[in-house]
């Protein structure tokens, strides 16, 4: 909890509603709604050039019906079955056919799927229920709630006449008879593709943020009064930075023996101030269940503005503000790292000169940029983000780990990076230092656990897009090191990714297939040292430990040798042949960093290598630091001897 002084322009707004689907909920969210401007493709004037996917949920027909039309309760929405038997149908039309509608905008619904059982009862477009979808229409009892309750809530909506939501609207594999599974996998790499223009062309994101799957739906009870801020009156004496006034006092009033404080008013040291939850966001949205979801993250940051649903109440996301019914006015901008509370930048809005910087700073916390002006570096700060905050979400697919972030990727590409090339998911602009990305372990009942995997049929190893980290990774700092040859131990020379389309063509932001390690980096190094890697056991509380070892076949590790436990295993829980006494085991020396740190205070960061097949081929196991002051004779060892600069690849 912290406490902020309370603003004299506060407009106050008391939540009093016992549900979420009240009219007063709604009317919230449309005063959002209309008080954005993020949409604004969506006015008459700029729709000739709106774009529209391959097919829709057509509700205009549903907006005309009993129960449904503006003006009537809301709330009746939720506690009818009236409208269980109304169709609405599938729609597959030009965008100028779809622009000369009255309802011509259309929203979009991120969403839960479920678990794997209540999944495959759904419904869901395949080859064989399109015919269907499309003639007789669906019933809406046929929904799922979280679809239904979407639906009319669109309904509701200025302008909507359509729907999209994914598993209606895209072609999903199916085992009945008569469905056809090439169809469906041709559909799906097209539409996937084109999946996060989807979101950015919508006029509406609406998000099921608290419904674990279809069945729980949108709206939720709840108690109003948990949502209401409390106030406290503070007492500043003896808080840092505070200043008190100096005593009103008549000529020739002397108080030797009271101190300063005890003469102020009352209105000197008291500050009326509102209590707030820094974590409150991160709990109510970061967190939530559809944001666990890979495919969410990009769905929330390409649609214009999304309207969370969650579990007490309504949140709202756009390029603008953020906003929910407990923090009407603004979301506090914080949030707990390392038991510490600190400014969290906002997340949306995808501006590297506004948010780029923010993140920046509060990375640098005070300390000099070392690199002022460079080319790109605020865009670099977004993308550390995204990918940090995307390395944490769940798959159901293994191989959409790449696809499913494609959407974002190729904004950036064509925003900001249009000379820069997308190397599974980096950037071969300064690629060199975003290489050096590690797997934090967690620290757990007094020890380090990882727990992530390693999928090598999606990525090669020198991408992070390999991995299934819970925690998340953290990412490679960007940074070209102003020409520091001495900090920067090794240069990327080429690589080779098997990206293709749904035809077959080369597509950098398409689907990569790595059957066989066909991916990799090539890079020069100067440095290429043997080790040996083990487990340490209790009580020893790091979990690994490793060693120079250049004098040939294996031998167990001499308790006089330097060993080094600042390590970094990428995927320990898969990689299991790398504890192996044949495991053939390298240490790179990559670059003195990070550079957002004093000089003296930098460690040597080497990449940790698994030799494959010959002396050139390498997997990357993880990534090791040494500390120029604990451990600055392991960093002199690694680069003893005579550089020998050698061309290595990592697959």
């Amino acid at each position: 909890m912290s406490a902020t002084p309370v603003s004299q322009e506060f407009s106050l707004r008391t939540p009093k509603s016992y549900h979420t689907s009240s009219d007063e909920v709604f009317e919230l969210a449309h005063s959002w709604i209309a008080g954005c401007k993020c949409a604004s493709s969506w006015e008459p004037g700029a729709i000739r050039h709106k774009r529209y996917p391959k097919r829709l949920i057509d509700i205009q027909e549903l907006r005309e019906a009993n129960g449904v039309k503006i003006g009537q309760d809301f709330t009746f929405l939720s506690k009818t079955s009236i409208l269980d038997h109304f169709k609405v149908k599938l729609v597959e039309e030009d965008a100028e056919t779809l622009k000369a509608q009255r309802y011509n905008r259309f929203v979009t619904l991120s969403h839960c799927w479920g678990r794997p059982k209540s999944v495959q009862g759904q419904l869901k477009l395949t080859s064989r229920t399109e015919k269907k979808f499309k003639g007789e229409g669906i019933e809406l009892g046929a929904f799922t709630k979280s679809f239904r309750d979407a639906i009319l809530f669109a309904c509701r909506l200025e302008g909507v006449g359509y729907v999209w939501i994914d598993s209606l609207c895209i072609k999903q594999p199916s085992s009945f008879p008569g469905d056809d599974p090439k169809d469906a996998e041709r559909d799906w790499l097209e539409q996937s593709r084109v999946m996060g223009d989807v979101y950015r062309e919508s006029y509406l994101n609406i998000s099921a943020t608290a419904a674990v799957d279809g069945d729980k739906g949108l709206f939720f009870p709840r108690h109003p009064d948990h949502l209401w801020e409390d106030e406290i009156n503070l007492n500043l004496v003896g808080l840092p930075g505070h200043e008190p006034s100096p005593p009103k006092s008549n000529e020739g009033d002397y108080y030797p023996d009271m101190p300063l404080q005890k003469k102020e008013s009352g209105k000197d040291h008291l500050r009326r101030c509102t209590i707030i939850d820094v974590a409150f966001w991160e709990d109510l949205v970061d967190n939530a269940p559809v944001n666990k979801r890979a495919w969410v993250l990009q769905e929330r940051l390409m649609a214009p503005r999304v309207l969370h649903f969650c579990a007490n109440q309504i949140a709202w996301e756009c390029a603008e503000f953020d906003r929910t019914e407990g923090h009407s006015e603004c979301v506090p901008p914080y949030k707990v790292k390392l038991g510490e509370i600190v400014q969290e930048g906002r997340f949306k809005s995808l501006d590297p000169d506004k948010d780029g910087l923010a993140l920046r700073e509060i990375r640098l916390n005070g300390f000099k940029d070392p690199d002022e002006g460079l080319e790109n570096v605020y865009v670099y700060e977004l993308w550390k983000r995204i990918v940090e905050a995307y390395s944490k979400t769940k798959l159901t697919m293994s191989r959409d780990k790449l696809i499913a972030l494609s959407g974002i990727a190729k904004l950036i590409h064509t925003t900001y990076l249009q000379n820069v090339e997308y190397v599974a998911g980096m950037w071969d602009q300064y690629l060199e230092s975003q290489l050096l990305w590690r797997v934090e372990p967690v620290f757990k009942d007094g020890l380090f656990e990882n727990h992530s995997t390693r999928d090598p049929t999606r990525a090669p190893s020198f991408s992070w897009a390999t991995l299934d980290v819970p925690q998340g990774i953290v990412y490679g700092e960007a940074t070209d090191y102003n020409g520091c040859n001495d900090e920067l131990l090794f240069k990327v020379i080429s690589w080779h990714l098997p990206y293709t389309d749904e035809n077959g063509k080369y597509d950098r932001f398409g689907l990569l297939k790595n059957e066989n390690n066909a991916g990799f980096i090539e890079l020069k190094v100067k440095y290429l040292r043997k080790i040996h890697l083990r487990k340490l056991e209790l009580p020893r509380r790091v979990p690994y430990g490793w060693w120079l070892d250049d004098s040939g076949p294996f031998r167990p590790f001499d308790p006089t040798r330097r060993e080094h436990t600042n390590v970094y295993l990428d995927a320990p829980d898969s990689d299991v042949d790398i504890f192996s006494d044949k495991a053939e085991l390298y240490c790179m020396p990559a670059a003195f960093g990070e550079r957002t740190v004093k000089k003296t205070s930098r460690y040597l960061m080497c990449l940790l290598l698994q030799k494959l097949d010959d002396d050139r081929n390498f997997k990357r196991i993880g990534l090791t630091k040494l500390s120029n002051y604990a451990d600055a004779k392991g960093q002199n060892a690694l680069q003893k001897g005579d550089q020998r600069e050698q061309t290595i690849r990592i697959r």
